[in-house]
């Protein structure tokens, strides 16, 4: 019998006894036993909780496991392409193919260094909660078109790498 079948049993005993309508013998016998039954079905729910419990546990360390490896992966993956970056730069290589990639090396564009951040005027910068954020591709637009913005300016961007 399932747990909610003897709790029903139960609350439908509960309603003969408030009525009076059951022997005391008969009571004792039948409380005794759906005790028994509630108690021995408890048991097992708590059973399976405790494994659900080791299988959460065993899930959880899995997961800060992969998530490690992951970190280790993507590290050692943008080591490597930044390592080609380098050495394509320093080699005049603009472009590499293979039959199943192309590595291209990007022309170096502009961005924009903040080199003191409380002299930007405030039209460049916008209220988010609780803090100031900077609006670099506004800076950005007013620099390129030879606008003077104290605490800002343009340099170099590193060559990007395009992977296809």
């Amino acid at each position: 019998m399932k747990l909610y079948e003897l709790t029903e049993q139960m609350q439908g005993l509960q309603a003969l006894i408030d009525e009076g309508e059951l022997d005391p013998e008969i009571l004792q016998d039948t409380m005794e036993g759906l005790n028994t039954d509630l108690m021995a079905k408890g048991k097992d729910v708590l059973l399976f909780m405790a494994n659900l419990d080791g299988d959460i546990k065993a899930f959880t360390d899995e997961i800060k496991r992969m998530t490690a490896r992951k970190k280790t992966l993507v590290n050692s993956h943008d080591w490597l392409k930044n390592y080609l970056r380098l050495n394509m730069i320093d080699c005049g290589i603009t472009k590499i193919e293979s039959p199943v990639f192309t590595a291209t090396l990007r022309k170096a564009g502009k961005m924009v260094e903040i080199t003191d951040e409380k002299a930007l005027p405030t039209e460049y910068q916008e209220l988010v909660p609780a803090t100031w954020k900077i609006l670099k591709a506004k800076i950005a637009k007013d620099l390129k078109a030879d606008i003077d913005i104290p605490g800002a300016r343009l340099i170099d961007a590193k060559r990007g790498l395009t992977i296809k």
